[in-house]
């Protein structure tokens, strides 16, 4: 735990907050998630921002409307297990990474920094938000962030490249595009399906073959596909499935996970989090409780 707590800290508890937060009390409703690293629609974070490798945003969380992002959520996340005053040091640091990315039109975008800190047997969670940045801001804070030192003469040479990039519009048209492909990527890789934007367009049959030797578990709301983790413990295992809704893992119709989400939360009648009973498909002696969200996902932990 201890050697590992920087990753757990940051990766694992800090996000579970940051996703609390975010669906509960800024946008009120899961959402879409996409990974910064893996954004190229952005023209800071695909091209500015290539050099600075960690100190790039963790998150966007996003919703759509007619095709087109309603709501922007730049997320950034620490996690410590040493002092309140080490979480508000991180949390500066982490004002300057949500800082950076432009501005989407027409959207409300908000800047939201989370610190996490172990404290005894309590976990402490702080958040800050940051105001929308000027181009001026955005550049000072890609300047601060490319080193402690002072930016190396090539990262601002990226910067002065990326001088443009600091103001345009981002094209909603690429961007409708590439956040589904995103959150398509990011759905089959927590089913134990990694795969790419390239790998979803242009190889569709192949992940769907992938898909079809995945372990099924039914519930009374339909049925997952999922990746099986077995731990041993003692004597038994403990299992634990990862696993998303069949009809979000269909790439035939190429149709977009929005209008498929709406129709899986309703089905579910929730927002949130639900317990429900299942069952891996073919072992009925086996029964397990299952964790859905509202995304398609879900989460179940056995021990057998």
């Amino acid at each position: 735990m201890r050697f590992h707590q920087r990753t757990l800290l940051s990766e694992h508890f800090g996000i579970a907050v940051a996703t609390d937060l975010v669906e509960q009390f800024i946008l009120g409703r899961p959402a879409k998630v996409v990974d910064a690293d893996a954004v190229t629609f952005d023209p800071v974070l695909a091209e500015a921002m290539r050099n600075l490798k960690a100190h790039k945003p963790d998150y966007f969380w996003y919703d759509t409307q007619a095709g087109r992002l309603s709501d922007v959520v730049v997320v950034e996340v620490k996690g410590n297990s040493s002092s309140r005053q080490t979480t508000v040091r991180q949390l500066a640091r982490g004002v300057q990474q949500v800082l950076v990315p432009a501005n989407v039109p027409g959207a409300t975008m908000r800047r939201i920094v989370v610190g996490a800190c172990l404290r005894g047997d309590a976990l402490e969670a702080l958040a800050v938000e940051a105001p929308d940045p000027d181009t001026r801001t955005r550049r000072a804070a890609l300047e601060m962030l490319a080193g402690d030192e002072g930016p190396s003469p090539e990262i601002l040479a990226d910067i002065d490249e990326a001088e443009e990039y600091l103001d345009p519009d981002v094209s909603h048209e690429q961007l409708a595009v590439e956040v589904e492909d995103l959150d398509q990527a990011r759905l089959l890789a927590f089913a134990g399906i990694p795969s790419t934007i390239t790998g979803i367009r242009e190889s569709p049959a192949e992940i769907m073959e992938a898909v079809s030797g995945l372990e099924v578990i039914d519930t009374p709301g339909g049925a997952f596909r999922c990746e099986t983790t077995r731990i041993p413990a003692g004597p038994r295992s403990l299992n634990l499935r990862t696993g998303v809704a069949e009809e979000f893992l269909d790439l035939s119709s190429r149709q977009a996970t929005s209008p498929r989400r709406q129709r899986y939360r309703a089905r579910y009648q929730t927002g949130m989090y639900v317990p429900v009973p299942g069952r891996p498909r073919g072992r009925q002696d086996e029964p397990l409780t299952v964790v859905t969200s509202a995304d398609g996902c879900m989460l179940s932990v056995s021990l057998v």
